[in-house]
């Protein structure tokens, strides 16, 4: 990341800032940042991290499931059943 004020160096960051600048808007400097202190947070946390990880690899392998699925259908059954 570039040294400087946040938010002044990314050109797409910029334009969106002067779009909600024109709203009265201003920029905000937030962050979104855990940091356990205890052990029972720390598993905590690490327990979360894997499950969101699960759901994310579930979600995925079912969308990949339904692409292979939709390219093996004859091209028949893609076509409404108004135009055959």
């Amino acid at each position: 990341m570039a040294a400087g004020t946040p938010g002044t160096t990314d050109i797409r960051l910029l334009g969106i800032n002067a779009f909600k600048k024109g709203f009265g808007g201003h920029v905000v400097r937030e962050f979104d940042w855990e940091q356990p202190i205890t052990l029972k947070g720390r598993l905590g946390l690490t327990l979360a991290q894997l499950l969101a990880r699960l759901k994310q690899s579930r979600s995925f392998g079912h969308a990949e499931l339904k692409t292979k699925h939709n390219a093996t259908e004859p091209e028949e059954h893609k076509v409404s059943p108004a135009f055959r």
